[in-house]
């Protein structure tokens, strides 16, 4: 009788979890959203700050960066309101990017209230799972549970996202969503009447919407094993897209489908897909691997360990993820703040979260170390990796630079077991732990006589927007990397004769030549290897995006873009040119 009630007991419990999952679920999807713009508002206001020749511009940011979160819808109208209203700033793109980007964010920072009463309902939630976790025999909920009540707010949405795959994992639903559904993303209306035809006529049900805005609103409600999307939305990059559905704990098990024209393919490279069908589209090959797809069983997630005092994943997770994607050119850091107090370690956590890319892990090592693995870093970008972290320390918090309080060491990993590479960081860094940067950093400033210096990476920018030169200078230097100007298409070709830059950002409409005719005359000269070029074009224009392809272009981003993802993509552009070089 007692196994009985409590197998009863068990089951009663589980299905109230589901229960927890669909009341959860908003308040992560609207907190998510919050700290993604606060730290995107972030960003734009540092490189707001940068620009120089727009004093007005400079001031209004420095006052929106520094107001408290009850000041942040006030300071950022003023700011949009003089972006609007400075007759020094021409009506290009720069100017509307960033009228774009607060339009976004106005709504967000006037909904501080619902983000205050949202933390608080998380917590709610968190304390009543703490408990009851812990009575119905669920202690790894119970355990995490208590994380997310007593998370910062900046940390609790990553807290609170480990605690959704934990649910999902636990949770009983008895009304389960039809496992053979799927979302179709395409704006499209012939081809997405094509694919809804054929995928029902093999009994499929198949949901469509038109943008990423639609997608995310059906995947809050419902789960698709199979996500069909369209490289080119109106409303955001596809990749991006893909990147944000693998982080998503309602999508990350999803199946993902990309439909991409031939030219198209390239741009996918290091995405993650279960699939890829070039255009134009034979509906029977996509059936064919749809119904291929859902018969591949959805994978468990792994409870990710974290350390309840920075938020971040524990040495164990490490080791997972370093075995599941085993890369010989990987890079280990290990970080040292050496008996600095909790909330020293708090802000080192977020200012290394903030300077890396989405696929780098960073993770405790014990209390006062952390590791950060650094998945394909060339050797060429690792100096100015580190150069541009202690820039960054150094403006925004120097005191993690003072004497004893962040020390670097490094090393390459050859295969070698990770316990063995850890005791060989520990042994490095022993020496320096009175300096800020890491030894083979070291020697390159204090010995440039007997080691040649290493040649500069240059980035060339062909745009005639000061506004967007401003905050990619500001961005690519941050990095540790040279930038250059240009504002005419004429310019482009006899600057590179003096000499190629390491790549190339080239803006579609310029005075003189446009972006077009510059990449095909220069594609004639200097080839995609020898040069690789980024192009920007117009939001959503697939016309756009193939032509520059076709042209010779290596990538594209669409305007309005992300600073931050052009960031990642450069680096990417620029792995992808020394491995081929070498």
């Amino acid at each position: 009788m007692l196994g009985s009630e409590g197998d009863s007991l068990t089951h009663y419990y589980r299905k109230r979890l589901y229960e927890r999952i669909q009341v959860i679920r908003p308040l992560y999807h609207r907190l998510q959203r919050f700290e993604k713009n606060r730290l995107m508002l972030t960003r734009i206001l540092v490189s707001l700050q940068k620009a120089q020749a727009f004093p007005a511009i400079t001031q209004a940011a420095t006052k929106a960066l520094r107001s408290p979160l009850s000041e942040w819808a006030e300071n950022i109208q003023a700011l949009k309101t003089t972006l609007e209203q400075d007759e020094t700033l021409s009506p290009k793109e720069g100017t509307e990017l960033i009228l774009y980007s607060l339009t976004t964010l106005l709504p967000v920072a006037q909904e501080r209230e619902t983000y205050l009463q949202d933390l608080q309902s998380v917590r709610n939630i968190a304390h009543t799972l703490a408990g009851s976790g812990g009575t119905y025999g669920f202690k790894d909920i119970s355990q995490l549970a208590r994380l997310v009540e007593s998370a910062e707010p900046h940390d609790l949405v990553l807290a609170l996202q480990h605690l959704l795959l934990l649910l999902h994992q636990h949770a009983l639903n008895e009304q389960p969503t039809d496992p053979q559904a799927i979302l179709l993303i395409q704006k499209d209306p012939d081809l997405t009447y094509l694919i809804q035809h054929h995928l029902q006529a093999a009994g499929l049900h198949c949901q469509a919407v038109q943008s990423a805005y639609e997608a995310w609103q059906e995947i809050s409600k419902t789960t698709y094993p199979v996500i069909i999307t369209d490289l080119v939305l109106p409303d955001l990059d596809g990749r991006r897209l893909i990147f944000e559905l693998h982080q998503n704990p309602d999508s990350e098990h999803s199946k993902i489908v990309v439909l991409a024209s031939p030219q198209q393919l390239n741009s996918l490279e290091n995405i993650s897909v279960s699939a890829v069908l070039s255009k134009p589209l034979q509906p029977e090959v996509l059936v064919k691997k749809v119904q291929e797809l859902l018969q591949i069983s959805q994978p468990v997630a792994l409870p990710l360990e974290q350390t309840q005092q920075t938020g971040l994943p524990q040495f164990g997770a490490l080791q997972r993820y370093i075995q599941s994607s085993l890369q010989p050119d990987s890079v280990l850091l290990l970080f040292a703040l050496p008996g600095a107090p909790s909330e020293r370690l708090r802000s080192f956590t977020q200012l290394l979260k903030a300077q890396i890319n989405p696929q780098d892990f960073p993770a405790n090592y014990n209390q006062d170390h952390f590791l950060l693995f650094l998945p394909s870093l060339a050797d060429a970008e690792l100096l100015p990796f580190l150069k541009g972290l202690r820039t960054t320390f150094a403006s925004v918090a120097p005191e993690l630079l003072a004497p004893q309080a962040l020390s670097i060491a490094w090393n390459k990993r050859i295969g070698t077991p990770l316990e063995s590479q850890i005791q060989e960081l520990e042994q490095n860094l022993k020496p320096f732990e009175s300096v800020v940067v890491s030894a083979p950093l070291l020697e390159a400033q204090k010995a440039p006589e007997t080691q040649p210096a290493a040649k500069p990476i240059r980035i060339l920018l062909a745009d005639d927007d000061p506004l967007v030169a401003a905050i990619l200078r500001f961005r690519i230097e941050q990095e540790g990397l040279q930038f250059e100007a240009l504002d005419d298409g004429e310019q482009v070709l006899p600057h590179l004769s003096a000499g190629l830059p390491d790549l190339l950002i080239l803006d579609v409409k310029m005075p003189g030549k446009d972006g077009f005719t510059v990449l095909k005359e220069l594609r004639q000269i200097y080839s995609a290897v020898n040069l690789p070029v980024m192009m920007l074009t117009s939001l959503g224009n697939e016309s756009h995006v193939i032509r520059g392809l076709e042209s010779g272009a290596n990538d594209y981003m669409q305007k309005p873009f992300s600073p931050d993802e052009l960031i990642s993509r450069l680096h990417l552009l620029l792995r992808k040119k020394a491995q081929r070089s070498g």
